[in-house]
């Protein structure tokens, strides 16, 4: 499992992303929950489910990824249901984004909102 980490310096993110962009960036996400994350999710009275995905069709069809570019920054956003990063369901992916260099991360909260970026 990645380790959980906040930039050192802030990073900015891009607010438009290319065609070759997105996907670079569905193939980080594509890598990142087929490799070393373990994905549990579950809405109201749906059982929480652990699993690897191994492809981005996968991943969408579960987070429900909407790509918006009309805020600060470009992302997709998780809409579908709740998608922990730990098994103590501390962390939520909420985001994910690119910066200029066309690095990808995630942007995950806690209940209280509280956020911490991990790059994919």
């Amino acid at each position: 499992m990645q380790t959980l980490a906040q930039p050192t310096q802030k990073i900015t993110f891009i607010n438009e992303w290319t065609p070759e962009q997105f996907k670079t960036m569905n193939k980080a996400i594509a890598a990142h929950f087929s490799h070393a994350v373990w994905l549990r999710y579950g809405n109201g009275s749906e059982s929480h489910k652990t699993r690897i995905y191994r492809s981005f069709s996968q991943i969408d069809g579960i987070l429900g990824l909407a790509y918006t570019s009309t805020g600060v920054w470009a992302c997709y956003g998780v809409c579908n249901t709740q998608a922990y990063f730990d098994l103590h369901n501390t962390y939520q992916y909420s985001y994910f984004v690119m910066d200029k260099n066309n690095d990808c991360y995630a942007i995950l909260q806690d209940k209280d909102e509280n956020e911490i970026i991990i790059p994919l």
